[in-house]
């Protein structure tokens, strides 16, 4: 969770930094101008969004299982709906902040076009994605922490066909 939020976070302030604004209603473009920066908004927010294989997919996919496993089906419908919600408030954020607009819906009198970033912006969020990319498809390296708070569990990438899966 902290790895694709404060990637997110600083992702934010690097476009923030790139065009002078995080109004959504006033960017286009921005991916265009700094495609480096919106794959790692993308990854951040397929991250948040529990897109396989990034860390977030196997850690919603082990929070469901859990909740499966020991019939806590209120908690699991509650946790499932905001996953769905958050996933739609992922491609929301990307899209607004990186996606090039129609002509004439870019709200505001500032010109949205990017300014220029200092590249160091990028270092931060690139470092946090990359990991939560790379913890996804090992995340046996992260078992220890886990295993401090939940002894016996254990973070797969692919835990087969299980119904954690459908949710």
């Amino acid at each position: 969770h902290a790895l694709f939020k404060s990637a997110l976070f600083l992702t934010v302030g690097a476009v923030d930094g790139a065009t002078g604004t995080r109004d959504i209603r006033m960017l286009s473009g921005v991916g265009k101008q700094y495609p480096l920066l919106a794959i790692t908004g993308a990854v951040a927010a397929a991250s948040m969004a529990g897109i396989a294989p990034l860390l977030g997919f196997v850690t919603k996919e082990a929070a469901f299982a859990a909740l499966i496993d020991a019939q806590e089906w209120l908690p699991l419908a509650i946790i499932a709906a905001a996953s769905a919600t958050t996933a739609a408030y992922s491609l929301r954020f990307w899209s607004g902040a990186f996606a090039t607009k129609p002509v004439g819906s870019v709200r505001g009198d500032e010109d949205p076009t990017p300014v220029g970033a200092d590249k160091s912006l990028l270092t931060a969020p690139l470092t946090l994605a990359s990991a939560g990319l790379v913890l996804g498809f090992a995340p046996g390296l992260v078992d220890r922490f886990v295993y401090a708070v939940a002894p016996g569990a254990k973070l797969v990438l692919w835990p087969g066909w299980k119904p954690a899966l459908v949710v």
